[in-house]
């Protein structure tokens, strides 16, 4: 409740003032996206991390150092992810640091290593949120991924996930990719979410970020001959919402946002809010303002981070991304959405009738 009024209202006033003034909004950011390592257990078609040579990492000791910048600059939340994290052996040292200095912690993870002991461990630490990626099942899932047998394995990480959301404080939401090849897959990974009590959030396929430009995969792309597949998908999705908003993760704004980026990435009338809500780090302390698709605005390894956010490219960055002076990305499509007065109205509005058909329902 007090990041909704000291933050999140502020913010949202800010943003709307901003568009219609033709400003650039003045805050800091309160998300942090560190990426720990740039190694990764699966090759997924739609990723080129796996291809790319491995940065010189950061170690433990540098990223607590970061992570008490990151504290001092306002970020409250820290979304851990890769390559793949898992792969640190020294992850829950950082989290654990992250826990003391009073942050909240997230962390993306494929699943592929993910078992009951490591688990407990991820917990013990302080990570509150799993994120957790699923885009098909068995064969499709393993020859999306690249590894052979790697469904399951994922599965059985979402059964002890969903196992351990029932006993203890921790959320844990399926990320799905929508693309080409998993379109007819969405309805089976719904219904699989459901069977563990999962919520499902739907990432968009976007080549724009430094580590999936390489990914030689145009084809995945959802162009026109496929349109009405997605309008189908999108619009049984929706109906689903109806009658289970509590299944996905996102509003009913943000699924109808999905055939709409596919046919136009820009969506320049929608300003771009994560450009400063977010940081992002990158794997060797390269810094990005909101978004990776920018290139980066400093590095941590020379640099206080203070300093880089003050900086004018930083800025220069985030006066971009807000008025869309971009490729347009899907990165935080969310979160541009939440502080869109009219997407906000219309999840308001779909909510309310959603439920007083349920009220009549039950009568």
């Amino acid at each position: 409740m007090k990041d909704i009024i000291f933050y999140h209202l502020p913010v949202f006033l800010n943003i709307n003032y901003s568009r219609i003034c033709g400003g650039s909004p003045l805050f800091r950011p309160i998300i942090a996206n560190i990426s720990l390592t740039s190694k990764c257990c699966l090759r997924c078609r739609m990723c080129a991390m796996w291809k790319l040579p491995a940065p010189s990492e950061l170690a433990a000791a540098d990223w607590k150092r970061i992570l008490g910048q990151l504290r001092q600059s306002g970020v409250k939340y820290i979304n851990f992810t890769g390559g793949e994290p898992l792969l640190r052996e020294d992850l829950e040292a950082i989290i654990s640091h992250s826990s003391l200095l009073g942050m909240r912690n997230i962390i993306a993870t494929n699943g592929y290593l993910l078992d009951d002991a490591r688990l407990e461990g991820l917990i013990r630490s302080g990570v509150n949120t799993f994120c957790i990626s699923v885009d098909a099942l068995g064969e499709t899932f393993d020859d999306i991924r690249g590894v052979k047998g790697a469904f399951r394995k994922v599965a059985a990480a979402c059964l002890i996930l969903s196992q351990q959301a029932r006993k203890k404080n921790i959320k844990a939401i399926i990320y799905a990719t929508i693309m080409k090849s998993t379109l007819t897959s969405m309805p089976a990974v719904v219904e699989f979410a459901e069977r563990l009590g999962l919520k499902v959030f739907f990432n968009l396929l976007d080549f724009t970020p430094y580590f999936f430009r390489g990914a030689k995969c145009s084809d995945e792309w959802i162009g026109q001959a496929d349109y009405a597949a997605l309008d189908n998908l999108v619009a049984n999705l929706v109906s689903i919402k109806r009658r289970k908003p509590y299944l996905f993760k996102q509003g009913v704004s943000s699924l109808r946002y999905i055939p709409a980026y596919f046919r136009d990435p820009l969506q320049k009338d929608i300003p771009c809010s994560k450009s400063h809500t977010r940081i992002m780090i990158g794997p060797e302390g390269l810094v990005y303002a909101g978004c990776w698709s920018m290139g980066e605005a400093g590095d941590l390894r020379v640099s206080q981070l203070r300093d880089i956010i003050n900086s004018p490219s930083f800025k220069n960055q985030q006066r971009g991304m807000f008025k869309k002076a971009c490729p347009g990305c899907s990165c935080g499509y969310e979160t541009d959405l939440k502080y869109s007065a009219g997407h906000l109205l219309r999840d308001a509005a779909f909510s309310l009738g959603g439920g007083l058909t349920r009220a009549c329902q039950s009568q």
